[in-house]
């Protein structure tokens, strides 16, 4: 029966038809959420580069104005170091 044979063909080449749509739809579901998450990663990236920037302005301007006190006062500044939120000039320790 020809007849037959052509509806098993059709039905095989419909079932591997549904069966790559739905390879598909997973492939494109996983890169959307892989695209979502590097989205987040770089928002990130950018707000803590923000966050930096405006800490080292802060520590900056804090360093600036020891700095120009002891040169109004007088004092001399052979070596200065800042770790973190600390500030030593030469010896003496300021922690903002």
């Amino acid at each position: 029966m020809p007849g037959l044979c052509w509806n098993l063909s059709i039905f095989c080449k419909t079932q591997l038809f549904a069966f790559v749509q739905e390879a598909d739809q997973k492939l494109l579901a996983r890169l959307a959420e892989q695209e979502a998450q590097d989205q987040h990663i770089q928002s990130a990236r950018r707000e803590k580069a923000k966050a930096d920037a405006a800490w080292m302005k802060k520590v900056s301007r804090r360093l600036s104005i020891v700095i120009v006190n002891d040169v109004f006062f007088g004092l001399h500044v052979h070596s200065i170091t800042v770790v973190g939120l600390m500030t030593c000039i030469d010896g003496v320790s300021f922690c903002y």
